[in-house]
């Protein structure tokens, strides 16, 4: 992952577990004011962004090393629990959502065109985005209630005709 996205790994080093273990005073503002930089239309004034991150690392090296943190998510909880890191919860949301990989991006391209055929090929992109996210779901292997689905469906508008579902 480092050798495809060198820079974006580099940046995102401020949020990594192992690093944050023993934080010296300067540990990673470079990183956070290069990520505020790339973010900053959504996020607030970078002297803040870099408070709360100051605050967040050593309060969470000390939750490392208790072992209460010991992955990115324990992390990410930890930021969204307290509402005085609210503003870098923000940053920290956006890191959880880096993609460093095309699989799953290929995976739904599969699944579009395993459901898109020639002889579907009218499909609308509601309709489309609709099939693939019942197909991803199950594929994942949940169970969906149709009886369910079906009861929202006949509820959402009036139809024409009611239609009897058998059991």
């Amino acid at each position: 992952m480092v050798e495809r996205f060198p820079e974006q790994v580099q940046d995102w080093v401020a949020f990594d577990c192992a690093a944050l273990k023993s934080p010296c005073y300067a540990f990673a503002i470079t990183q956070i004011e290069a990520l505020w930089s790339k973010y900053q239309s959504v996020l607030p004034e970078l002297n803040i962004i870099i408070e709360q991150y100051t605050d967040f690392k050593y309060a969470i090296a000390e939750k490392i090393k208790a072992g209460v943190v010991s992955t990115f998510a324990d992390l990410i909880s930890f930021v969204f629990q307290h509402e005085q890191l609210r503003d870098l919860a923000k940053l920290v949301d956006i890191s959880g959502t880096f993609l460093a990989s095309i699989v799953e991006c290929e995976r739904r391209f599969s699944l579009m065109n395993y459901i898109k055929t020639k002889l579907r090929n009218r499909l609308r992109e509601g309709h489309l985005d609709m099939i693939m996210r019942v197909k991803s779901y199950q594929r994942d292997g949940c169970v969906i209630d149709k009886l369910k689905v079906y009861e929202e469906w006949a509820s959402s508008k009036d139809r024409r005709e009611k239609v009897v579902l058998r059991q």
